[in-house]
């Protein structure tokens, strides 16, 4: 798909001077229509003080997507922007002029409303209350009488991982302009509700309006009191909420390169003088952990029976600024030394990643959290475990965004230093390096990665085994899993590529609304969210404006998809019940597949922050097993909120652990 973005239109900007002084920008360019060098030109207004000035676009190459911007001024610009445009999503740097004073330098992203707004009327804000924050989603819906539907949620404090529950909207109105909603909240057994009335009108990013409030009893209505709301736009690139049915497809091909270029510097791939190096290693020793429900006292998580190699990999990356870095990785891989079962010698395959204290080599052994690498490489995968940290704190400009100094570094997984030249901060977002990795990963399982060398320790023969275990991998049968931070890259990585066959994402399911308010900062107070979900942020821009977890889950439609969360799992909510927030990322991400439901499952496991196969009854209660489901997955009624609270599960048919579903869903 040709992308025919360019700097025409009207342009929401945030230019990020410090982590605690973002300043917004509305730019609007048009063609110039008088002669001219140059292609585009309007105004630049600050959305603080409503002061505007000339800008001009001085350079537009839309081979390279490259644009710079200047401020038109006697002298000099008193700003000039360069960046690049993809999609209708700018990211660069710029320089500040001010009268006075030394030059300011920071980063710069926006979207461009005139071209990702069209066609469709699908929107996201980030909502105020009576001072509590939410967001409110409108989507078009053919069963609806209106032609629209919508949710609404509040995130309610003192804690910022409060998630209420989400309220399903009778939209009345909908036009772009003008904005008309109902919710209810029944109570006494739903003698009784409150139902609010929404009325807003849109001003650029901006929604504002009233709320009034009635008590009904039974079909009687009585107003009880009216009070202001307001909102601006978040998750610009949603899904939204129903199938796009035919669309889906274009949606995927654009969002991922929106996310490539917000994320992953656009996924440039590796340059001459990438390499990687391999030398044979003996498999990790260790004792089974109790909760390990994979029946390792049995054929085949018992006998072990694969091959291991250890991976080093080089990487050679462009900076953004013209130059190169290098980048470090590091796994391992495996193979199966028994014959699979069919006639076909060639074996499915997995990327596993790790979550936070983890790494390639926990993946690897028996004992831990992280036993699931070994669990795939014993049940007839070729598996690459390879290694997911984080960056040092002089990368990120930030503070520490979680609650280690490193995660493994006994075990080789320290430190990831990020990609970005010495004298800048990278533009890539954490998140995109180590989704990245994951990328470079599928690419050696498909035999279309940098070249293999013998390694320290190596021999020429090891070199030859590898290339021989990577002519093993079965086409159309290659998986990405992960546990916690590890099921937030797999999701992000088998999203952003469609080469993955299947995604397994455990232990990740939070709405990023909840966790990054959009406002004057770029990052919330050190306490808020909770340090151990701050590895989620994006260093340059803000995630929660661009898209919400669903949205990945979308990206990875129609593709088999298993989302794996555990009923007592605090990690990312503290939601009463937890399973609340789950059920509704779930409802959210479902909605993509439409027809093609059957293939995403959402496993709904008894137990807390934990991977899970459903093999076997485990040392510690409760002993449960088989695939578990949700028994109501969306309201059986409008308004109906009973949904969202239930924990009640069922066995999937049939019945069978993850290696009987992942067979059925990739036969």
């Amino acid at each position: 798909m040709a992308d025919t973005s360019t700097p025409q239109g009207t342009w929401y900007l945030a230019l990020v001077f410090a982590s605690d002084d973002v300043r917004r920008y509305t730019l609007e360019l048009a063609p110039t229509t008088t002669p001219s060098p140059y292609p585009f030109g309007g105004s630049l207004t600050e959305e603080a003080t409503g002061h505007a000035v000339p800008v001009l676009c001085t350079t537009w190459v839309a081979l390279s997507r490259e644009c710079k911007l200047a401020v038109a001024g006697i002298i000099r610009p008193s700003v000039a922007i360069m960046g690049s445009i993809v999609e209708g999503i700018l990211i660069g740097r710029f320089v500040y002029l001010a009268a006075t004073g030394p030059a300011l330098h920071g980063f710069v992203t926006g979207w461009n409303s005139s071209y990702i707004d069209r066609g469709h009327l699908r929107r996201v804000w980030e909502v105020e209350v009576q001072g509590v924050r939410g967001r409110l989603r409108v989507n078009e819906d053919a069963k609806s009488p209106a032609g629209f539907a919508g949710r609404i949620k509040f995130f309610r404090p003192p804690h910022s991982q409060g998630d209420d529950r989400e309220l399903d909207l009778n939209v009345t109105r909908w036009d772009g302009a003008k904005l008309s909603f109902q919710v209810r909240l029944p109570f006494f057994f739903g003698f009784l509700s409150w139902q609010y009335d929404y009325e807003g009108a849109v001003a650029d990013r901006h929604i504002a309006g009233m709320v009034t409030r009635h008590l009904r009893v039974f079909r009687f209505s009585f107003p009880f009191g009216q009070f202001p709301w307001k909102g601006q736009r978040a998750e610009v690139l949603t899904h939204g909420t129903a199938a796009l049915g035919g669309a889906l497809r274009a949606w995927q091909e654009r969002t991922r390169a929106q996310l490539h270029h917000l994320m992953m510097g656009r996924d440039p791939q590796p340059l001459p003088g990438s390499f990687v190096e391999v030398k044979s290693v003996a498999q990790i020793p260790g004792a089974y952990p109790a909760d390990r429900d994979d029946d390792p006292d049995n054929s085949p998580t018992k006998d072990r029976r694969y091959q291991m190699w250890e991976l080093h990999f080089t990487f050679v990356v462009p900076d953004g600024q013209g130059g190169q870095v290098t980048r470090k990785a590091h796994g391992y891989l495996t193979l199966p030394t028994v014959p699979l079962s069919t006639d076909d010698p060639r074996y499915p395959a997995v990327v596993t990643l790790n979550g936070h204290q983890g790494s390639a080599w926990k993946m690897m052994e028996l004992a831990g959290m992280y036993w699931y690498g070994d669990s795939f490489a014993s049940h007839e995968f070729i598996t690459l475990a390879l290694d997911t940290g984080h960056r040092p704190e002089k990368d990120r400009g930030v503070p520490q965004l979680h609650l280690h100094p490193d995660d493994d570094s006994g075990h080789e997984n320290g430190y990831h230093p990020a990609v970005g030249n010495p004298t800048e901060n990278s533009i890539w977002a954490e998140d995109g390096e180590r989704a990245w990795d994951a990328l470079r990963g599928l690419d050696l399982l498909l035999n279309v990665g940098v070249p293999i060398r013998q390694g320290p320790g190596g021999t020429p023969e090891n070199v030859q085994e590898v290339k021989e275990v990577i002519r093993k991998v079965k086409p159309g049968h290659v998986l990405v899993t992960g546990l916690s931070m590890g099921g937030e890259v797999a999701l992000m990585a088998g999203a952003l590529d469609p080469r993955f066959n299947m995604v397994i994402a455990s232990g990740y399911a939070t709405d990023t609304g909840k966790e990054f308010p959009i406002g004057k900062t770029l990052f919330p107070p050190p306490a808020v969210p909770p340090q151990g979900l701050r590895c989620t942020q994006w260093t340059r821009a803000n995630m929660s404006e661009y898209v919400d977890s669903p949205d990945f889950i979308a990206l990875v439609a129609e593709r088999p998809q298993v989302f794996t969360t555990g009923l007592r799992d605090g990690t990312a909510s503290n939601s009463n019940p937890l399973v609340m927030c789950f059920k509704q990322q779930a409802r959210r991400g479902r909605a993509a597949y439409g027809a093609q439901s059957a293939n995403f499952v959402h496993y709904l496991h008894e137990r807390g922050h934990n991977y899970r196969v459903g093999n076997k009854n485990l040392a510690v209660p409760p002993y449960v097993r088989n695939i578990k489901v949700p028994v109501i997955t969306e309201p059986s009624q409008p308004f109906n909120l009973s949904w969202q609270t239930d924990e009640r599960t069922q066995d999937l048919p049939p019945a069978g652990d993850l290696y009987a579903l992942i067979g059925r869903l990739l036969p």
